[in-house]
């Protein structure tokens, strides 16, 4: 039997609206587990993030380090981080993402990849394996025993009155390795909605063309712009 798909629910009445808003994440946060047990995930895995637009919130919910950003724009351009900061990344850099590995016979080191990258990766205590720079992913069962998890973070962001909202990019690690937000959003603005691809094939080449010239490792470059619909 096929799962009904996520419905925009318009009522005025807050907790009302508040349970269609909690329905929503509970779906989002179950997503796919009968599929993941179709594939042998012992040390397969992916970071997986998905961005819902209603007219009223944009709801952002990820696992692992493929981050997204918002731009707006009221007098000027603004470049948010929804998944970026510090406190609420999924890597070792995070504290208490830190903490948990720890807690859990993990241990976090760097240096130890052929490619000689300098991310800090999560490994079974005293082992070489798996060497994950996520602390969060779908998939990766070995590396769930020593503190990392699927357990997706999710953020709601209210659309302005003024529906200042432009664009979100949601990129791979390899795109924010190389570019901030603000760099990114710099880039894309000035291509309109109907040369979206244009925009991120732009960025993606000109991160490739700097990480071959500083003859850095390029991790994987998938970029994805979408201009938000406005009424």
């Amino acid at each position: 039997m096929q799962e009904s798909q996520p419905k925009v629910v318009k009522v005025n009445n807050n907790a009302i609206r508040d349970i269609a808003d909690n329905a929503m994440l509970n779906k989002i946060k179950n997503a796919n587990k009968r599929e993941m047990e179709k594939f042998d995930l012992n040390l397969s895995g992916c970071s997986a993030t998905i961005v819902i637009q209603t007219p009223e919130k944009i709801y952002i919910a990820w696992v692992g380090d493929c981050h997204a950003m918002l731009t707006t724009k009221e007098r000027k351009f603004q470049a948010i981080k929804l998944t970026q900061d510090l406190d609420i990344v999924h890597t070792p850099q995070n504290d208490k993402e830190l903490n948990r590995i720890y807690e859990n016979r993990g241990e976090v080191k760097t240096g130890l990849t052929l490619t000689g990258d300098k991310k800090p990766r999560v490994y079974v205590r005293g082992r070489t394996y798996p060497g994950l720079s996520t602390t969060r992913s779908l998939g990766d069962l070995l590396a769930h025993q020593i503190g990392v998890t699927s357990e997706p973070s999710i953020k709601i962001h209210k659309v302005t009155k003024e529906q200042c909202e432009r664009f979100i990019a949601i990129g791979t690690d390899g795109i924010w390795d190389n570019m901030s937000p603000e760099d990114l959003m710099d880039n894309i603005k000035d291509f309109g909605m109907k040369e979206v691809g244009a925009g991120s094939e732009y960025v993606v080449k000109k991160i490739r063309d700097l990480v071959q010239v500083d003859r850095q490792p390029l991790d994987d470059t998938t970029l994805i712009i979408s201009h938000l619909k406005r009424e």
